[in-house]
């Protein structure tokens, strides 16, 4: 993917202000919620943990049209400046007054103090999908991604703004402008996600019902907004109508429920943890668009909702390769983790356990007894910790990689040359988990495909100098295709099976979706290639053995000698050949 580096350079700048503006947000705005009931009504409630201003009550009614647009504009804001004084309209039964209130910091309010935390908690989440994926990504769904990870930020952002007046309302369009925006880059990153799993005219009827959502969405949201402030007319205010904002988060939600309905096991995992996500990150959408819970219960909702589903999409990036990364978490990077904090904790205990029980005059034993004893001690809760490490977070891969390494060591004792490859392949894609493989094995004409496991569509023979097999015969190491121009195509990496020097022949493996292999799979897979290397030439030695003593015998016909002769020669050529 090609990168436009002052362009990353400016996002990221954008989404570290964002984040940061964010996570330093101060609430503030009207001592007291409101409902909108129609089109020119709105009842008050109190907000728990702050008292109601002097000539206010539960109940109250505001009569929208009268009041100035001042007020309206305030009524429409998230975020209010504190101090800033507004004249509201009320009616209370027959009586109708006007009773002058002051926006007030809103952080000491229990209810607040949920919603300042999630929001914060919220952005900085946000600001951390972006920075990973704008710099990490390497496909389209990855700039999809940043285009709603994005585009939800800056919303809430400007959502959050303490301003009123006329850069208020352009906050609050500005703010629900990048909410529309946040709908079509998550819509993009599902369609993107399942590929080919859905058909054409299926993909084209979920696109025309979400270009119909979206633009019913625009028609109430910012719309309702600016007729609100422009006329005192509310009607599009109504909570009810935020179902039609929410429809541009449900289309590709229902896109993502039918593609995981028919997609195949190896892409279900990370469809089943992006499906699980979105219904946590769609419930707090639909309860900040429609205020179903009442108008605080919903806000936190909204944020809490929202984290949790960023937060499980930021897993399906990280583990399950939702789009295509080149970041590695690997034992290391956790181990040294780990290490650092038992490390950590060692000085500290230390330093407490001195300062305890060693006085002026502690004796020069006891001075070093202590250090040791906790040294000891903790040296076991880390040993205990990377059991945990191993059995929770690499469980699976440890034990993929032991059944690699054993097969590795015992498959120089297998007896048949045709066992010996059909194991072996069984084995390289239960490792790699890879959806394709295949294995060629060099010949006078090119390079000939023993096995093939998956939907690979690799060739049957390869030229000898395809630009792959040159790049693997000169490195002898493991490549990526995507490198080379070959006959094998972009996708997957290129294996080397060498045995004193020789190419014998190449294992290629296509990528899993989404996901390269790390550096240690590679490793790993090398060195069990070269073990079967050896298998594979001790085993066909034996076979050629075994014909010079048929022939010696008089125990083979002239025509199957022929025949296998010139299979020897042809495989001694190649290998004259690869020795050059």
């Amino acid at each position: 993917m090609t990168r436009n580096y002052p362009l990353l350079i400016l996002l990221s700048v954008v989404a570290v202000v964002v984040a940061v503006v964010g996570s330093l947000v101060k609430q503030s705005g009207m001592p007291f919620s409101f409902t909108v009931l129609d089109a020119r009504t709105a009842v008050i409630s109190p907000i728990h943990g702050l008292s109601l201003p002097a000539n206010l009550r539960a109940g109250d009614r505001i009569d929208l049209p009268l009041l100035d647009h001042q007020a309206r504009i305030a009524l429409a804001q998230a975020n209010l400046p504190a101090g800033h004084r507004y004249d509201i309209n009320v009616r209370r039964g027959a009586a109708e007054f006007t009773v002058p209130v002051t926006a007030v910091d809103l952080d000491s309010a229990y209810d607040e103090a949920w919603i300042v935390w999630s929001l914060r908690s919220l952005a900085v989440l946000s600001g951390v999908i972006v920075l990973l994926v704008l710099w990490r990504g390497r496909d389209r769904a990855s700039r999809y991604m940043v285009l709603w990870t994005m585009s939800f930020m800056v919303g809430n952002a400007f959502f959050t703004l303490p301003s009123d007046g006329l850069v208020g309302i352009s906050a609050t369009v500005v703010g629900w402008l990048s909410f529309l925006s946040a709908r079509i880059g998550f819509y993009l990153l599902v369609e993107t996600v399942l590929g080919s799993i859905l058909t054409p005219r299926l993909r084209m009827g979920f696109r025309t019902l979400f270009v119909f959502s979206l633009l019913a969405g625009a028609s109430v949201f910012p719309t309702g907004q600016i007729l609100f402030v422009a006329t005192g007319w509310a009607e599009l205010l109504r909570p009810g109508y935020g179902y039609l904002l929410f429809a541009g988060y449900l289309i590709p939600f229902v896109m993502l429920t039918v593609g995981f309905g028919m997609a195949e096991t190896p892409q279900r995992l990370k469809l089943r943890w992006m499906l699980w996500s979105s219904i946590v990150f769609l419930f707090g959408v639909c309860m900040g668009d429609t205020i179903a819970l009442g108008l605080i219960p919903s806000v936190i909702a909204n944020y809490l909702c929202e984290f949790l589903g960023l937060a499980g999409f930021v897993y399906a990036v990280l583990r399950h390769r939702l789009v295509d990364v080149s970041l590695i978490i690997d034992r290391t990077l956790v181990y040294g983790g780990v290490t650092a904090l038992v490390v950590g904790v060692i000085a500290a205990m230390n330093s407490l356990a001195l300062r305890a029980t060693l006085g002026p005059g502690a004796s020069l034993l006891l001075q070093v007894v202590v250090p040791l004893a906790l040294g000891i001690v903790l040296h076991r809760v880390r040993t205990y910790m990377d059991m945990v490490v191993e059995r929770v977070f690499f469980r699976s891969k440890y034990l993929a990689e032991k059944t690699l390494k054993n097969f590795g060591r015992h498959c120089g004792h297998i007896e048949s040359l045709q066992r010996l490859l059909d194991i072996s392949m069984e084995e390289f894609q239960r490792f790699t988990r890879s959806p394709a493989l295949a294995m060629y094995e060099a010949t006078g004409q090119g390079y000939r495909r023993l096995r093939a496991a998956g939907k690979s569509g690799y060739p049957e023979m390869l030229d000898r100098d395809d630009p792959a097999i040159v790049a693997v015969r000169a490195e002898d190491n493991a490549m990526e295709l995507a490198d080379y121009r070959s006959a094998l195509g972009a996708e997957g990496c290129i294996f080397p099976i060498s045995v004193l020097g020789r190419l014998r022949g190449v294992l290629v493996c296509a990528n899993r979706p989404g996901e390269h292999f790390a550096p240690d799979e590679k490793k790993l897979l090398a060195e069990v290639i070269r073990e079967v290397g050896a298998a594979w030439r001790i085993l066909r030695a034996r076979e050629n053995e075994e014909v010079l003593r048929a022939l010696a015998d008089g125990r083979l016909e002239p025509s199957a000698a022929r025949d296998r002769a010139q299979q020897m020669f042809s495989e001694m050529g190649s290998a004259a050949l690869q020795s050059a």
